[in-house]
């Protein structure tokens, strides 16, 4: 009620707000794959879901594409977001659509695995940023290595497509020069992410590393690597505990 002297009493509008999620999937049937990323879509999904009914709020999914590619992400389809809106994403793949989002002033959680992105940098900072700590993560890990008495770790320098550091990079220098080592380039070579489709890639380059400085340990980041790696250190005869 707004209580004007002279005039009287008014009843204000009532504010907008939303009674729904809008839940970004990167394609269609996405939550019926087999896949790792697939698994942990539907458990960030579960999670959205089960705080949804506690509140009484609705959990709508959202097909972002029709064949899963960043390049098909057309931001026009999402400028028509309202302010009132809530958006759940899971990771900075959607970023190409970011802008869009950060104009139309809906509200946004995002998943950020620690990735920073100077461009749209401006379009984070009004956002709820759940954050996954892969350099605080790495760190551990590589130190857990050490500790065990592992001093020439591998590891793969992922470039993401956003012409940021890799955050499980950072990670892996911060642990090795904490402990007195160096970070050799043989042993952190350069691998694009689009090499996950190109197993040989990764094959080739652990080959080629291990030939001319033999490693002890072996650190991974995500899971698109695992199979590739494990063929290649089958080729070198090496066990994997």
């Amino acid at each position: 009620i707004r209580r004007v002297r002279g005039s009287g009493s008014f009843v204000n509008p009532q504010p907008r707000w939303s009674k729904s999620v809008k839940f970004l999937l990167p394609g269609p049937g996405v939550l019926m794959s087999a896949n790792r990323n697939a698994e942990i879509c539907r458990q960030y999904l579960q999670g959205v879901l089960r705080e949804a009914e506690r509140r009484g709020i609705r959990v709508e999914t959202v097909i972002a594409t029709l064949d899963h590619r960043m390049a098909s992400l057309n931001p026009e389809m999402f400028r028509g977001f309202e302010r009132h809106e809530n958006v759940f994403i899971l990771s900075n793949w959607f970023q190409p659509i970011f802008p869009a989002l950060a104009e139309s002033g809906c509200n946004v959680a995002l998943v950020n695995k620690q990735i920073v992105m100077p461009n749209i940098q401006r379009c984070l900072d009004d956002w709820f940023r759940l954050t996954v700590d892969m350099v605080g993560a790495t760190e551990d890990a590589v130190a857990h290595f050490i500790a065990n008495g592992r001093r020439r770790i591998f590891t793969f320098n992922l470039a993401n497509g956003f012409g940021v550091v890799d955050p499980t990079y950072l990670g892996y220098a911060n642990a090795m020069r904490q402990h007195g080592l160096d970070v050799d380039p043989v042993w952190t070579p350069r691998m694009h992410y689009s090499a996950f489709n190109h197993p040989e890639r990764i094959i080739n380059a652990t080959l080629e590393a291990y030939r001319q400085k033999s490693f002890d340990a072996v650190f991974v980041s995500t899971h698109k690597l695992t199979f590739a790696l494990l063929d290649a250190l089958n080729q070198l005869g090496l066990r994997v505990p």
